[in-house]
C-alpha cells in the first residue's frame, strides 16, 4: 500500500525555477490519530511533546530523504523512529559542528547521564522513556552510538583503519540494527548497510568535515593512490583527487547494491532502512556522474526528488514483503 501525496501547501510556495515538490500529510498525523484513544496527556506531557516535536521537525524536516523513508514505516513504528534519529541527528551534529572540544564532550556526558540515569530532562528521552523500560537493552545501544561521536572529540580523526571501521561500526551499524530493532549477526545486511551510510555521509559532507578538522577517511586508502590529507581541500579541483574519489564511490555504490538486494526480502520492519539506502544511492550516483568532485559543495536533492526515489523504493519493498 502506497501513501498518496496530499494537497498542495500555497503558504510556502518553492522558488519557481523548481517543482514544487508534492506535499505529504505531517509524519505524526497517525499518532495523532493513536492518541485519540489513549487518555489525556498531562500539562507536563504536552509541553515535552510539544518541544520534542520542535527537534524532529529539525532533524527531520518535511520533504527530506529521512521524512520519506519514515512515512513509509509502520504506523506504530513511526514515533521509535522519529526519537531515535533525532537523537542520532543532535549527537552528529553537536561532533560535526564542534567549535569547543571541551565544551562539546561536557555535553556527551550530559548525554550519557540522561540516558543512564532515572529521570529524564531532554523531552526526547521523555517521549522515550516508555520504550527504553521495555528494552533495557536500549540505552546500552544508544550509548555505543554516542561513544561513537565521543571518540571523534576526545580523539580526533578516525584516520586509522582500525579506528576508521569502529566508527563507522559505532555511528553506522549500530545505529541501524537500534532503529530497525534487529540483533546484530553475521554478514548482517542492516549493519552492513549503517556502513555503507555512514561512509558515504563522510564523504558527502567531507568539505564540512574538513572544516571541524576532521577526516573520516583511513589514510591507507590515501597513501595507497599516492594522495596525501594536505591535498584536502575544500573548494580544490585536482584531478587525482577526483578519481580517487570515483573509485570510492563506486565501490560504495556496488556495497549498496548488493546490501539493498537483501534488505528488500527482510520483512517491514526494514523497509524505512531501504528506502533511505536507496535514496542516498540515488545521490551517490548522481554524484559520480558529475565527476565525482567532492571537495565541491554538494547540493541538496529537491523534496520533489526526494519523493519519487522514495515512492519508487517503496513500492519494490510493497512488492517483496
Amino acid at each position: 500500500m502506497t501513501t498518496k501525496p496530499p494537497a498542495q501547501n500555497t503558504r510556502n510556495p518553492q522558488p519557481t525555477d523548481r517543482q514544487s515538490p508534492p506535499p505529504v500529510q505531517p509524519l505524526e498525523q497517525p499518532l495523532e490519530q493513536q492518541s485519540r484513544q489513549r487518555p489525556e496527556p498531562t500539562s507536563d506531557q504536552a509541553r515535552a511533546q510539544t518541544l520534542a516535536q520542535e527537534w524532529i521537525d529539525s532533524a527531520i524536516p518535511a520533504g527530506s530523504s529521512r521524512y520519506y523513508a519514515i512515512l513509509h514505516a509502520d504506523t506504530d513504528a513511526r514515533e521509535y523512529l522519529q526519537l531515535v534519529t533525532t537523537l542520532i541527528s543532535i549527537w552528529s551534529q553537536l561532533a560535526f559542528n564542534s567549535q569547543e572540544p571541551e565544551v562539546t564532550m561536557r555535553k556527551t556526558d550530559w548525554w550519557r547521564a540522561e540516558l543512564s540515569g532515572e529521570h529524564r530532562a531532554h523531552p526526547i528521552t521523555q517521549l522515550l522513556e516508555p520504550y527504553l523500560n521495555k528494552d533495557p537493552g536500549l540505552a546500552n545501544h544508544l550509548l555505543d552510538i554516542l561513544s561513537g561521536y565521543a571518540d571523534l572529540l576526545q580523539f580526533g580523526s578516525p584516520s586509522t583503519d582500525e579506528a576508521n571501521k569502529l566508527f563507522h561500526w559505532s555511528t553506522g551499524a549500530v545505529a541501524c540494527l537500534t532503529l530497525t530493532g534487529v540483533e546484530n549477526t553475521v554478514n548482517n545486511p542492516v549493519a552492513r548497510a549503517g556502513v555503507a551510510l555512514s561512509r558515504f555521509r563522510c564523504l558527502r559532507h567531507l568539505p564540512d568535515h574538513i572544516n571541524a578538522r576532521l577526516l573520516c577517511l583511513p589514510l591507507t586508502s590515501l597513501e595507497a593512490n599516492g594522495l596525501s590529507p594536505k591535498q584536502l581541500q575544500p573548494g580544490v579541483e585536482d584531478p587525482a583527487l577526483d578519481t580517487f574519489f570515483k573509485q570510492q564511490l563506486q565501490s560504495l555504490d556496488k556495497e549498496m547494491e548488493a546490501t539493498a538486494a537483501e534488505l528488500l526480502h527482510a520483512g517491514t520492519a526494514s523497509r524505512p532502512l531501504y528506502i533511505y539506502l536507496r535514496s542516498q544511492q540515488h545521490l551517490l550516483r548522481k554524484i559520480a556522474t558529475k565527476g565525482a568532485r567532492l571537495l565541491q559543495p554538494v547540493a541538496r536533492p529537491s523534496p520533489l526528488r526526494n519523493y519519487f526515489v522514495a515512492f519508487k523504493a517503496a513500492r519494490q519493498h510493497y512488492r517483496h514483503n
